[in-house]
């Protein structure tokens, strides 16, 4: 599957490519967190959109600095 970053402050979100145009966020299907090598929280998110195909995998760290590292969980 074809992903592309997406324009989040470096946080590490991806966008998961589709041929389908006015995609909108559907459900949420696993999250996850983890601490940074900063010691910062990371919340990640799996989303679907909603007609129930991947979305994104949204990212971001609570302070809203950049990533560090992504976790290889």
């Amino acid at each position: 599957m074809k992903v592309k970053d997406m324009n989040d402050g470096g946080m590490g979100s991806l966008l998961f490519a589709s041929s389908k145009k006015d995609r909108r966020l559907g459900d949420v299907i696993a999250r996850i967190q983890y601490q940074d090598e900063d010691g910062v929280t990371v919340l990640v998110s799996l989303n679907l959109d909603k007609e129930g195909e991947l979305y994104e995998l949204d990212s971001w760290k609570v302070d809203f600095s950049f990533l560090i590292r992504i976790s290889n969980f």
